[in-house]
């Protein structure tokens, strides 16, 4: 048995411990987040990794203004800084930390033009898990959902495709479709929409034909086969995008047309149109 002396030995032991763990938790979210050239991305990455649900309950708040703040840390390369938002996002959210603290950091970024554009796609890419997670304060995704309507609608030029994708991923979830009013056919319908408006960035134009594909949009076929037969002007992207929706909802009557393009000099014609047979022998 231990004596008091002992006890009292013992109790300072691990009082020093956990001292020394608070520091140590403490130091690791000081280094994540510091605005100088120490320590490098990966030091900071292996840093966050290394904290566990409970280092990052009390570091959330910190790490949100990190992202916020919008600006790499000294001698950081944008990807380097983006590629570390992205795992911090993740890591908050998935972890349950603060869920609807992450999606109001999307609400904040995604319509603030001044923000880094990639960041920005990736917020509206997160929505898909974010909008429908357990954790989100009912009003933040309400706010969520009537942004991305209005982002799949064509808001912002360049984010429309990538809020097209998350609209169809969650029109697949019936109680997220009602709740929005947009149903598979409404996804597709906007998102050929899109695909057809010459005035549309072209990365919207090609990821809007894809989505209208999947949802079997009418019409969707019918432009597919016209932009192919060269009877509509068309940037090669789209035509790639084309080969793939006919490969999709084409029937046999389309193979001369496919076989044309797997004879292409183009290698993303002949790779697009080779996939595209495939598969309509499913």
């Amino acid at each position: 048995m231990f004596s008091n002396f002992n006890m009292r030995i013992f109790r300072v032991i691990l009082l020093l411990m956990a001292s020394s763990q608070l520091f140590a938790q403490e130091d690791y979210v000081s280094m994540i987040v510091n605005r100088g050239a120490s320590p490098l991305y990966k030091q900071r990455h292996h840093l966050l990794h290394a904290m566990n649900q409970s280092d990052l309950q009390g570091a959330s708040e910190r790490l949100f203004v990190f992202m916020a703040d919008g600006q790499p840390p000294e001698h950081m390369g944008e990807d380097d800084y983006l590629s570390l938002c992205n795992d911090i996002y993740d890591k908050i959210f998935d972890l349950g930390i603060d869920q609807t603290g992450c999606l109001s950091h999307a609400l904040e970024v995604i319509p603030d033009e001044t923000r880094m554009f990639v960041w920005r796609d990736y917020c509206i890419q997160k929505m898909a898990k974010t909008l429908i997670a357990d954790g989100i304060n009912e009003g933040e995704r309400t706010k969520g959902l009537q942004l991305l309507d209005e982002l799949s609608a064509g808001r912002f030029s360049g984010l429309q495709g990538t809020a097209l994708i998350v609209a169809y991923a969650l029109s697949e979830h019936p109680e997220i479709a009602v709740e929005i009013g947009m149903s598979t056919s409404v996804v597709g319908l906007r998102a050929l929409q899109c695909a057809q408006n010459t005035s549309a960035e072209l990365i919207d134009r090609v990821t809007a034909l894809q989505v209208a594909a999947r949802c079997a949009a009418p019409g969707t076929l019918e432009y597919v086969r016209s932009t192919l037969s060269d009877e509509l002007p068309a940037a090669p992207m789209l035509k790639v995008s084309s080969i793939a929706a006919v490969g999709m909802l084409g029937t046999d009557e389309d193979r001369v047309l496919l076989s044309a393009y797997r004879q292409s000099p183009d290698i993303r014609y002949r790779k697009a149109a080779r996939s595209a047979l495939k598969n309509l022998e499913k």
